[in-house]
């Protein structure tokens, strides 16, 4: 008789072959469902670990398609991906929820080609409202970390500022060249006037100091565009941190917009002595690398449809409150172009 041919039936081969498994056999193969079989029942399934959405193309694209495409290299995605990965990761259990680095690249797509949201959205397989929802997010933990990227010079550091400044066009004591930039946007409705600056478009006043390597070390985008540049210094907080906490020989290099200051050292209109005309170009050459910065930045990243974005969420520097106390506009005028000219007969003699 076949040994498959017993009491009760036919029993086929895999049948058979369990029975002739002995108990330890049928553990290994069964542990789970033994040991809780109430757990492992069809009522009460195991949960499948989640399967994150990746993005491949990161790690096969070549170096200047990322440059090309995200305006940034693969090293300094990752490592910006790594400072925002806690506010990113998700909050749910869905097996399809998109990981940091996915909604990292689409916000950096979004902002590097000013494009649409739902343009950006279809090229990275998502839907309009899911990218609104991640831009926002991105946005709000790039603005928490902002103050370990834009940074003004410690008081340690001032010397070698001062010298890499002096090396360009021979002026002492200079800790950074300002200047301000008109970034254009779509101007929320309600206040629409007010965006509208002299040369008749919608932007945000944006000011900003630079140090010679073209590092950023202060922002202030906080006013709409009809406000004068002037206006804009005199109430951000560099212009209370240089007036009444002072740095000892310190000076910011700005155009002919500003007013003089003990801090503050304008670009001369009207030249009238060959000392003056010395000094006029010392001081393009000095200011030059946040020119060079403001052209950098606008070739690099399409600002024009995203900075109000950006400008709802919060800026590196908000508006001083009315409690605080800021210099009249016309005190230090005086000291000021005093200082200039100082500085045009001792240094261009």
């Amino acid at each position: 008789m076949d040994a498959s041919n017993m009491e009760g039936g036919i029993v086929s081969g895999p049948e058979l072959a369990l029975k002739s498994l002995e108990p330890a056999d049928l553990t290994l193969l069964y542990g789970d469902l033994i040991r809780d079989p109430v757990k492992n029942s069809h009522t009460s399934r195991r949960r499948r670990p989640p399967v994150f959405q990746s993005f491949p193309g990161l790690a096969t694209k070549e170096e200047r398609d990322l440059i090309k495409t995200f305006r940034l290299n693969r090293e300094t995605i990752l490592d910006l991906c790594h400072q925002l990965e806690p506010d990113l990761l998700p909050h749910n259990r869905n097996t399809r929820a998109m990981t940091p680095i996915v909604k990292l690249v689409a916000v950096l797509h979004f902002v590097a080609t000013s494009s649409f949201q739902y343009t950006v959205a279809v090229s990275g397989g998502l839907s309009q409202p899911t990218f609104s929802d991640v831009l926002q997010d991105v946005l709000a933990s790039l603005m928490r970390h902002i103050n370990s990227y834009i940074q003004f010079p410690k008081q340690q550091e001032l010397a070698t500022v001062k010298g890499e400044f002096y090396a360009l066009g021979g002026l002492p004591h200079v800790v950074g060249a300002i200047d301000g930039t008109h970034i254009a946007l779509v101007p929320p409705h309600a206040s629409e006037k007010v965006y509208r600056n002299r040369k008749n478009f919608h932007s945000i006043n944006g000011q900003v100091v630079c140090l010679t390597d073209l590092y950023i070390s202060r922002v202030c985008a906080c006013f709409p565009g009809s406000t004068h540049d002037s206006f804009v210094l005199r109430n951000s907080t560099i212009s209370l941190q240089m007036s009444q906490h002072g740095l000892e020989r310190a000076w910011l290099l700005c155009d002919s917009a500003y007013p003089n200051r003990q801090w503050l050292l304008a670009q001369l209109r009207n030249p009238t002595t060959p000392l003056e005309v010395r000094f006029i170009e010392a001081h393009r050459r000095t200011q030059r690398p946040v020119e060079r910065a403001f052209g950098l930045l606008k070739a690099s990243i399409a600002l024009q449809r995203n900075i109000l974005i950006i400008a709802e969420e919060g800026d590196h520097e908000e508006p001083l409150g009315e409690d605080v106390e800021m210099p009249n506009e016309d005190d230090g005028e005086e000291e000021g172009i005093g200082l200039l000219q100082d500085v045009i007969d001792y240094f261009f003699t």
